[in-house]
């Protein structure tokens, strides 16, 4: 899932000081605005070229190395992007906003241990910065650290409890959790996820990824009912253009004995992934669900079949 973002593609439009300004400060001001101006217009290279003669006039323009690292970002060169970031800390180590983007240019750099230490700096000076929340959650999932991923992802939802995406990306750490136990406690974390699912589509109604994930949940219970209700409304919402729905739920109803709707099901599915067919990683989906069609149709009894007696 993206993180999300914040302030990466706005520019910040420097506040000039009300004040009688040398000659080579007036210049890096016109540079800065040109490069804004730059930037509104898409041209990114220009706008770099711009931020560029603006701090080689004047140094300790937090604003502008702030913007040469946004312009940056949209090139996107992410070294320069960070030194720029890096530069405008090293002016203000209070900016939050350059620490921000800093450790989303991290993230893109693949510097993850880097990241999460410039997320865990904002949220030390924003601790309702619910993003940082989110987006440190993802980092710590990634990176195996599923308790501290929780722990992220449930503080971003006591700031804001409709964020449906956290919720979502909750639902999958404790899916994570759910994996390395056993009994009752494995039990618990199952159905707390499916309540954390079923708490993002509370906010997102047409939310046909968490319908689907509520289902996975529901089979590792072993309640397959409810398994089969919730990926027929992922289906639904998706107007059935869903194969991995249409794949599991076929043999969620198969597995309850129901012969008739699974070859529907499966028959639906084959309509749907041969459109697919092109991405391998289909391929043997669809020679599994051939297979299983055809051995449904040749042990289910003809339609107009009397029923057979002890």
């Amino acid at each position: 899932m993206r993180r999300f973002v914040l302030n990466a593609t706005c520019l910040l439009l420097c506040m000039c000081q009300a004040l009688v300004a040398s000659a080579q400060e007036r210049t890096a001001d016109e540079y800065f605005k040109q490069g804004n101006a730059y930037y509104q217009d898409a041209a990114f290279a220009l706008a770099v070229k711009s931020y560029q003669l603006s701090v080689e006039q004047k140094g300790d323009f937090k604003e502008a190395w702030y913007n040469l690292g946004i312009a940056y970002s949209r090139i996107p060169n992410h070294e320069e992007e960070i030194r720029a970031y890096e530069k405008a800390l090293e002016i203000d180590k209070a900016y939050t906003k350059a620490l921000y983007n800093l450790a989303m240019a991290y993230e893109d750099n693949g510097r993850t241990d880097k990241a999460i230490d410039a997320y865990k700096r904002v949220l030390a000076a924003e601790p309702n910065a619910v993003d940082a929340h989110v987006n440190v959650g993802i980092l710590y999932a990634q990176t195996g650290r599923f308790t501290e991923a929780r722990t992220a992802y449930m503080e971003a939802l006591r700031l804001d409890p409709e964020m449906a995406d956290a919720s979502f990306n909750l639902g999958i750490v404790l899916g994570k959790q759910a994996e390395a136990q056993e009994g009752d406690e494995k039990k618990k974390t199952l159905l707390a996820q499916v309540e954390t699912y079923k708490r993002a589509i509370a906010t997102r109604p047409h939310y046909h990824k968490a319908w689907y994930n509520v289902a996975m949940a529901y089979e590792k219970l072993g309640e397959t009912a409810q398994e089969i209700e919730a990926y027929q409304e992922a289906l639904r919402l998706k107007k059935d253009d869903y194969p991995q729905a249409l794949f599991n739920l076929a043999r969620a109803q198969e597995s309850t004995g129901d012969t008739q709707s699974a070859m529907v099901t499966w028959s639906r599915y084959l309509e749907v992934a041969r459109k697919k067919v092109y991405r391998a990683a289909e391929r043997e989906f669809v020679k599994t669900a051939e297979e299983q069609l055809a051995r449904l149709k040749g042990s289910a009894p003809p339609e107009d079949a009397e029923p057979t007696t002890p």
